[in-house]
């Protein structure tokens, strides 16, 4: 039995930037063309993104490390 190939994109956050609609059209493509894809945002929980991505079926989680403990805040930008 052959299972898809898997992959995690991580965005900045879920919001409607221009990386974000690049990653999304990516996460997308690749999830027609077969993929297990989940997205990741490191700086947010919610946001249009999210809501486009899970309507299209993908997996989404907000990490948003901003707010999660002293090693998180050290990689913040």
């Amino acid at each position: 039995m052959k299972y898809p190939a898997r992959l995690l994109e991580i965005f900045y956050s879920f919001e409607s930037g221009g990386s974000e609609r690049v990653g999304a059209a990516l996460a997308l493509g690749l999830a027609d063309r077969g993929w297990h894809v989940d997205v990741a945002a490191t700086h947010s929980t919610d946001g249009p993104m999210r809501s486009a991505l899970q309507a299209r079926g993908l997996a989404c989680h907000g990490l948003d490390i901003e707010h999660h403990g002293r090693l998180a805040r050290r990689w913040a930008v």
